[in-house]
């Protein structure tokens, strides 16, 4: 540009370093106002590429890292846990196997009084049934005497159905039994 100041930058290099001493040369490169600042406008650039590389993405990548951290330290303490439980449970194993053997007995007695019980209830369900039903057979009794003596009366004797009445009567003899 036409107003520009030049300025000198300088920039060493190494020389060949199998030589026995290194000799630094200065290389000089003069540069305008406008290209010194256009240099420094992408040295800010790369900088700022740098420090963003460095974080995450999103505005709660920090968070991301502090969430794999503590996940991380969670699975860690989680298997340590995890072993000292198997642990204390293996050494009071051996102290529950006399538990285990009166559990065992407690049980078995627990399903012989069930057992025992069950009878029981039957039994007494049985006996207090049928004589509840026999009880109530026996006051309908009369009732069914009259009818089956009515339906003697006014049948016939040569009659087909008398061979029907005497096995319904026999059935309800068994029933009363």
């Amino acid at each position: 540009m036409p107003n520009d100041d030049v300025m000198l930058i300088s920039r060493f290099e190494a020389v060949d370093s199998n030589e026995k001493r290194t000799e630094i040369t200065a290389i000089e490169v003069s540069l305008s106002q406008s290209e010194e600042a256009t240099a420094d406008n992408i040295l800010d650039e790369m900088a700022d590429l740098k420090a963003f590389s460095d974080k995450q993405s999103g505005p709660l990548g920090h968070l991301r890292a502090d969430l794999f951290s503590l996940s991380n330290k969670v699975k860690i303490l989680e298997y340590s846990i995890t072993k000292k439980v198997t642990k204390k449970l293996e050494e009071s194993l051996p102290r529950m196997e006399p538990l285990n053997k009166e559990l065992n007995a407690l049980n078995t007695v627990e399903i012989q009084r069930f057992e025992d019980l069950k009878k029981e209830l039957l039994s007494a369900i049985r006996k207090k049934v049928g004589k509840s039903v026999k009880k109530c057979v026996w006051k309908e009794m009369d009732i069914v005497k009259d009818c089956m003596s009515y339906c003697g009366s006014i049948l016939d004797k040569g009659d087909v159905n008398i061979l029907e009445l005497v096995n319904l009567m026999k059935d309800i003899v068994s029933l009363l039994d």
